[in-house]
Formats: C-alpha cells, structure tokens, sequence
C-alpha cells in the first residue's frame, strides 16, 4: 500500500465533509537555539507531492530549508491523523511564483509587505501593522515578490492513527522508506 496515496484519498475525504483543518498542517522545526518551533501552514497537494510556501523573510525559512521537519494532520472526518517526518527540498523558483498568484488578495499583500517589515518583528500595534500593509504598492502586473519560497515535503517516515474502528482498538500503521519502497508495520495505539 502507498501510504501517500492513502494520505491523499483522506485529504480529499476531508475536503469533501469541509474539514476547516484539510488543508492544514502543524509544521515543527527547530530554530537556531535548539529550541522546538510549531506552526499551522496550508499544505499544498504539487503534482503528486507535498510543499509549503514561505516568506524568505520568515524565521521559519532558515529553520526549514534543507533540512529535516515533521507535520503532523488531523482529519475529524475520516477520523485519522497523520504524523510525517519529512526531508526538504526547494520548490523551482517558477513553481513558486505560478502558485503565489493563486493566493487570495491579502495574503499577496501581505507578501508584498514582508521584504519590507520581516515575519516575526516587532510592529507599533496593530493599527499601525493593517495601515501599512494597505499602503503596499503592488507591482501591476501582481507577481509574487523575490522573497517568495517553497520547499517540497519527502516523507520517509509516515504514522497513521484511524480511529474510526468499530471495536474500539484504533488502527496504527507506519510506513518507513527504504531503498524506494515503502514498509508497512503494525503499531500499538
């Protein structure tokens, strides 16, 4: 079995009941003083695989680019969640910008906003944050600005709970890639 597959099929299962979290994920990483880092991403599906676009003005950038991460998803409908630990790779620069342009309007403002007031400083207050990024002149055509990343999700390691067992004895399985193909293992709940 592909564990991706099955991945996929319960994504579009929760798509299909409106699952708010279906195309979420809760992506940790550790920052530069060792010290775990978790945050919420949408997760995108990219021509068969997984990704996450950032900022490269992000803290989060230097955390995940190159290296290893972990996410982990929820689904209440089908009733499963998902735990995948995940090597990184860079999204080519046109994916990138192709895909960003898919982003609703204030999220490409606010793209637009960041090479200027980097994710993760200090603003004045709130007001103060809205106002300026309402005064962001966009480029026309809209593009998505240099500072726009992505990096592909390879999973080598993926955890499956299903919890929707009948008997009540969830359902946990692990898939571990090696040499190509995946393995499949039973685990204890």
């Amino acid at each position: 079995m592909d564990p991706l597959t099955l991945l996929f099929d319960d994504r579009a299962r929760a798509r299909d009941a409106h699952d708010p979290w279906a195309n979420l994920c809760a992506l940790a990483s550790v920052d530069a003083d060792g010290r775990p880092q978790v945050r919420t991403l949408v997760l995108r599906e990219l021509a068969g695989r997984l990704g996450v676009f950032v900022n490269d003005t992000s803290p989060k950038w230097q955390q995940i680019r190159g290296r290893e991460v972990a996410i982990s998803m929820f689904y209440a409908n089908p009733n499963v969640q998902y735990r995948l630990h995940c090597e990184t790779e860079d999204i080519p620069a046109a994916i990138v910008r192709e895909s960003r342009l898919l982003r609703p309007p204030m999220p490409q403002r606010m793209d637009w906003f960041y090479p200027q007031h980097a994710q993760s400083t200090l603003v004045e207050n709130r007001d103060a944050l809205v106002k300026g990024a309402m005064a962001v002149a966009l480029p026309d055509p809209l593009r998505a600005p240099e500072t726009a990343r992505g990096v592909y999700l390879q999973p080598y390691l993926i955890d499956r709970l299903d919890l929707a067992q009948e008997n009540g004895i969830h359902d946990r399985r692990a898939w571990h890639l090696n040499g190509g193909r995946w393995h499949e293992r039973t685990l204890v709940p």
